[in-house]
């Protein structure tokens, strides 16, 4: 598909969000799965998180050096704009996570109790039968959840990536007075 030339008489279609979700894509690829157990396994910012202070790993990790680096052109309002994208996908991970976690946990434990009420004899057989079957069950409802979780994760990552951003700038608009 090639390019059409715009006549004079023709407007341009141009997203006027086109450079949003251009850096939201920019900074959600920066934040990968792998990346995140590499830091928090082998990176001397990574073992920072078991420090009181854990603003300042934002300053220190490599994925945070990037995503500053993608931010530093942009205006307090774009940068502001970009927290409201953060932090709306940060609470739909947020969402998926409570889900997943809910469903994965409480559904087979209820299942599990019922069949012990309903006949503990059938279950105890199953169980003995089917050792193997729980323990692999087991372990992908794990990674799944785990998979889930480090979504939910990476999600804060993006959004306290900005925040320093806008404070170092001076620009708290974003900032809620939270009286405790």
């Amino acid at each position: 598909m090639s390019a059409q030339p715009v006549s004079p008489f023709e407007k341009a279609v141009i997203d006027p969000n086109a450079q949003l979700w251009e850096t939201w894509r920019a900074l959600a690829q920066i934040f990968t799965f792998r990346r995140m157990v590499s830091h928090l396994t082998r990176s001397k910012s990574g073992w920072g998180i078991y420090t009181v202070d854990v603003v300042s790993t934002l300053k220190h990790m490599p994925m945070a050096i990037e995503g500053q680096q993608i931010l530093a052109s942009h205006s307090d309002g774009e940068l502001l704009r970009l927290k409201a994208l953060a932090d709306l996908n940060a609470r739909r991970n947020d969402s998926i996570w409570k889900m997943a976690a809910l469903i994965y946990v409480s559904a087979p434990l209820s299942l599990f109790l019922a069949g012990l009420q309903i006949s503990p004899a059938y279950v105890k057989e199953v169980l003995r039968l089917g050792g193997v079957g729980f323990v692999i069950f087991f372990f992908t409802m794990l990674a799944s959840l785990t998979v889930y979780y480090s979504n939910n994760w990476r999600a804060r990552q993006i959004e306290a990536l900005i925040e320093p951003i806008l404070i170092e700038r001076g620009n708290l608009s974003f900032a809620t007075v939270n009286p405790s």
